[in-house]
This record gives C-alpha cells, sequence and structure tokens, in this order.
C-alpha cells in the first residue's frame, strides 16, 4: 500500500492540470490524472479492489451503484462489513451472487419486454 501511495504521489504531482503552463498539455496531462485517480481508489479500497479483481470495471461499477443504497443489507455495506473482518472469501461470493443476480434481472426484463415469457418460465425451471 505504501508503494501504491508513493506513486500516487510522485504522479500526481506531475499529471496535476494545474501544474501544466502548456494549454494544450494542460488536456492531456488532465484526461492521465484522472485515469490514475481512479485507478489509485479502486487499489487503496479493499472492497473496490476485490471488485475490480473478480469483475473488472463492472465489478466496480456495481459496487459504487449500491454504495449509495439506504438499504443496511446493501451489497456495500455486506462487502464492507466482511472485509472488516477479513472474511474476504464470503465477501466474493456476496459479490459473485449479487452480480449473478443482477444479471438474470437484466435477461429477465428483456425478455419481459420481447413478449417473450415462455422463455423466462422455462429458465426458472432449469436454474
Amino acid at each position: 500500500l505504501n508503494d501504491i501511495q508513493r506513486s500516487y504521489k510522485h504522479l500526481s504531482r506531475a499529471f496535476h492540470p494545474d501544474k501544466q503552463p502548456d494549454p494544450a498539455r494542460r488536456e492531456e496531462a488532465q484526461a492521465t490524472f484522472v485515469e490514475f485517480k481512479v485507478a489509485h481508489d479502486i487499489m487503496v479500497d479493499p472492497v473496490l479492489r476485490q471488485a475490480y479483481d473478480d469483475h473488472g470495471h463492472y465489478g466496480v461499477y456495481f459496487v459504487k451503484r449500491s454504495m449509495n443504497s439506504s438499504d443496511p443489507n446493501s451489497t456495500f455495506r455486506q462487502l464492507v462489513r466482511l472485509h472488516k473482518i477479513g472474511k474476504r472469501k464470503e465477501a466474493k461470493q456476496v459479490l459473485d451472487e449479487a452480480i449473478q443476480i443482477n444479471e438474470y434481472q437484466q435477461m429477465s426484463s428483456e425478455i419481459d419486454a420481447s413478449g417473450s415469457i415462455e422463455l423466462r418460465c422455462s429458465m426458472l425451471h432449469t436454474a
């Protein structure tokens, strides 16, 4: 974690848009700065890092989306609780299941929108 922090500080000094005198270079530096800021935020947060390691950008998006939930049992809150007590394997299982349920719900709504309810019913019986 110290290496990550050290590298982040070095890069933020080098690429911070306010440190760029040339306007053309400032825009490029801004894009680079935002990119490594996002990467840093993922790497230092154990919940987001696990989501990224297991599911890539979609996993991070999914977890961040659940951060704003007022539900005390939201996926994000469950993951934070599990990470606090060192239960990384259980956190992975919670995230995997939440993503699978979300994907199934999306697929079901697409099927409903197409009017093909029979396919949805047959999928429920095979699951």
